[in-house]
C-alpha cells in the first residue's frame, strides 16, 4: 500500500511508495516533514527549466543533417560556415526572447505557491517581486540589447560574433541561478553556454563557453545569499555536482564535434567524388561546358518539369565556316576557335544560366528568368566581341549564327522548344549568317 500524506500548509499531496514490509512510520513521517516544505517549488523550477530546455531542443539549434549538409553548400557557394552561424545568432536572438518573457511571466505565477510554502510572506512577497524577477529581467533585457546592437554590428567579425552569443548565454544563465539560488536546482542552468556552444562545432568554443561556466559557480556563491529566500547552508556539494555535469557536457560536447567534423569530412570527399564524375559525364573535355546529356536533362528539367512560372528561353548557335577553319588551318585551330567562344559563353552567362557544347561546333544556352528579347542582348553582345576577335593564324574575322526562341508553357515540349530554335537557327544561316535571330 503507499502511503500518503496530505499537507494543508502547502496543499500538497506526497505519494511515497514502498512495500508494506518495509514500512516505517515514524522515518517516512520525518522525511514527509523535510521534504513538505520545498518539494513543490523545487519542481515547478525544475519544470520550468525542462520547458526552457525543450523550447531550446524545437528550436533546432543544433541539427546535424542541417549543420553538414548547409554546411557543403556554402562552401559551394564560397562562403562556407559563415552564413549558416548567422543564421543560427538570428535563431538565438528569437528564442532567447521567447524564453525569457515566458521565464519572467511564468515566475508571477509562483508567488502565491511560494507563499503557501512559507517561503515568502505577503511582507516579503513585493520585495521578492522587485529583487528576484523584475531586477533579473531589467538586466536580461540590457544584456539583450547590447548583444542585439553588437550582432548586427557589420564590422565585428564573424568569429567574434559567436563569442559575444556565448558570453551573453552565460551571462543570461549565471543571472538565472543567481536570482532563483533558492533552489539548488536552478544551478545546471549553468550548462546552457556549453550546451550553445556545440552549435558552432569548435572545440575553441566549447573551451570558452566551459571557462565563463566556471566563472559563473565562482560568482553565484558570492552574491547568492543576497537572493536566496532561506540561508543557505551546506551548498557545497551541489557545487561540485554541477563542476562534474559541467565537465561530462563538455566531454560529451566535444567528441559529438569531433564525430560532426569526420562526417562532414566524409560528405565533402563524397562531394568531390561527386563532382568528379558529374565532370565525366556531364561536362564537355575540351571546354569545360555541359555536354549534350546534361543539355537535354536541364531543358526538360526547366520546361515540362518545372511547375514554376519562370521564363525560359533558349538560344542555339552555330560557328559559320567552320569546316572550312579546320580545312585551311587545321583541327588544332579549329579548336582553338570553340575553346575561345566556350569561354565567352561561360563568363557572360555561366553564372545564371546553362552554357552547353551541343556538338562538334554548335553550342547552346538555356536562359532562366528572362525572355526571348532579353536572350537576344546577350547573344548580340557576345556575337560582337566574338568575330571583332582576331586570331594570330588569320586576318578574317570569325562569326557566329544563333536562333533564339521561348518556352510557351503547355504548348510545347523540350524537344519541340529545341526543334523551333533550330529551325530558326538554320534561317539566320540562310540570311547571310554572323547575326542572331527571333
Amino acid at each position: 500500500m503507499p502511503f500518503v500524506k496530505f499537507s494543508k500548509k502547502s496543499s500538497i499531496w506526497i505519494v511515497i511508495w514502498q512495500k508494506r514490509q518495509y514500512y516505517n512510520p515514524n522515518y517516512i513521517k520525518i522525511q514527509v516533514a523535510i521534504c513538505e516544505k520545498s518539494l513543490f517549488s523545487n519542481l515547478a523550477f525544475c519544470g520550468i527549466m525542462v520547458i526552457i530546455t525543450k523550447i531550446v531542443s524545437l528550436c533546432s539549434f543544433f541539427n546535424q543533417n542541417e549543420f553538414i549538409e548547409g554546411a557543403v553548400s556554402y562552401k559551394e557557394k564560397g562562403n562556407y560556415m559563415k552564413d549558416l552561424y548567422r543564421d543560427y545568432r538570428r535563431k538565438y536572438l528569437i528564442y532567447i526572447l521567447y524564453v525569457w518573457v515566458i521565464v519572467t511571466i511564468a515566475q508571477l505565477f509562483f508567488i502565491e505557491p511560494l507563499k503557501a510554502g512559507s517561503y515568502l510572506t505577503d511582507a516579503t512577497a513585493k520585495k521578492y517581486l522587485m529583487k528576484n524577477i523584475l531586477l533579473p529581467a531589467g538586466i536580461n533585457a540590457v544584456l539583450y540589447l547590447a548583444t542585439f546592437i553588437l550582432l548586427r554590428n557589420a564590422k565585428i567579425k564573424p568569429k567574434n560574433k559567436n563569442y559575444i552569443l556565448l558570453t551573453h548565454a552565460a551571462t543570461v544563465a549565471m543571472v538565472f541561478a543567481i536570482s532563483k539560488i533558492t533552489f539548488m536546482a536552478a544551478l545546471a542552468f549553468l550548462i546552457f553556454p556549453v550546451f550553445m556552444a556545440t552549435i558552432f562545432g569548435e572545440k575553441s568554443y566549447l573551451n570558452y563557453s566551459l571557462l565563463l561556466s566556471i566563472l559563473s559557480l565562482l560568482i553565484v556563491p558570492m552574491v547568492a545569499p543576497f537572493f536566496s529566500l532561506v540561508k543557505l547552508e551546506n551548498q557545497l556539494f551541489s557545487y561540485v555536482i554541477v563542476v562534474i555535469i559541467l565537465f561530462v557536457m563538455w566531454i560529451m560536447a566535444t567528441l559529438l564535434n569531433d564525430f560532426s567534423r569526420s562526417r562532414l569530412s566524409r560528405i565533402e570527399e563524397s562531394e568531390l567524388h561527386k563532382e568528379d564524375l558529374e565532370g565525366q559525364l556531364l561536362r564537355d573535355a575540351m571546354t569545360g561546358l555541359y555536354n549534350h546529356t546534361a543539355f537535354y536533362a536541364f531543358l526538360e528539367k526547366f520546361t515540362v518539369k518545372n511547375t514554376s512560372e519562370e521564363k525560359i528561353a533558349l538560344a542555339v548557335l552555330d560557328i559559320d565556316n567552320f569546316k572550312k577553319v579546320n580545312d585551311t588551318y587545321g583541327h588544332g585551330k579549329g579548336d582553338e576557335v570553340i575553346v575561345f567562344l566556350a569561354e565567352i559563353l561561360q563568363e557572360r552567362c555561366g553564372e545564371e544560366h546553362y552554357v552547353c557544347r551541343y556538338g562538334g561546333e554548335e553550342f547552346a544556352v538555356i536562359f532562366r528568368g528572362i525572355g526571348r528579347k532579353e536572350a537576344l542582348k546577350e547573344m548580340e553582345w557576345i556575337l560582337e566581341k566574338f568575330r571583332k576577335h582576331r586570331f594570330e593564324w588569320t586576318t578574317e574575322p570569325i562569326t557566329f549564327s544563333c536562333g533564339i526562341s521561348e518556352y510557351a508553357s503547355g504548348l510545347m515540349t523540350d524537344k519541340e522548344l529545341f526543334s523551333i530554335t533550330d529551325k530558326i537557327l538554320y534561317r539566320a544561316k540562310e540570311n547571310g549568317k554572323n547575326r542572331c535571330l527571333l
